[in-house]
């Protein structure tokens, strides 16, 4: 473990508005990067999300909301891992449109691949031109360690957006429709 905090922090409007935070700390690794879910919205059809059936912890410790047209981030998009000289290594998670990291391009087409990450990087995830760009720095490490639940707090946090959207999904379903279904 390196004795800095790796971060990633998002370098445009539509980054930030689909990242939670406007500064992420990466505690634990591997940190995962994906998408978990989208609103499919279809003419003449109720809008549904498309999401993991099952009641399993989220599988990404990141989970961006894709943004306007075009679906460039996968839902296993990348990892970022923490090699034991203190290195850090970006792995695509078999992504469709992959990752430039740098000058770098890694993956896509479900081919997966790794690339070393260094400190002042931009990460843009997607093909090229994909607005979903972040700059990944080392930080000083606060408080001597690295500390978080990340697991609970995202299974706390996917939870209440669960229940969230299946009150906006009901409100939206009786002003549509005028019922309950």
């Amino acid at each position: 473990m390196s004795g800095e905090t790796p971060t990633l922090t998002p370098l445009n409007r539509k980054t930030r508005r689909a990242a939670p935070y406007a500064h992420i700390e990466i505690r634990e690794f591997p940190f995962r990067i994906g998408r978990e879910s989208r609103l499919q919205l279809q003419a003449w059809k109720m809008p549904r999300w498309e999401r993991r059936q099952d009641l399993a912890l989220p599988n990404n410790d990141l989970c961006l909301e894709q943004v306007g047209k075009g679906q460039f981030i996968s839902r296993e998009h990348l990892q970022i891992e923490e090699r034991d000289d203190g290195t850090f290594l970006v792995v695509d998670r078999g992504s469709i449109c992959g990752t430039t990291v740098g000058d770098t391009f890694v993956g896509g087409g479900g081919q997966g691949g790794s690339c070393r990450l260094r400190d002042g990087d931009t990460l843009v995830l997607g093909p090229p031109h994909s607005c979903y760009r972040f700059r990944f720095e080392l930080q000083p490490l606060q408080h001597g360690k690295r500390t978080a639940n990340r697991r609970h707090r995202h299974a706390v946090n996917s939870g209440l957006w669960l229940g969230l959207l299946t009150v906006i999904t009901a409100a939206a379903t009786v002003a549509v429709h005028g019922f309950m279904l």
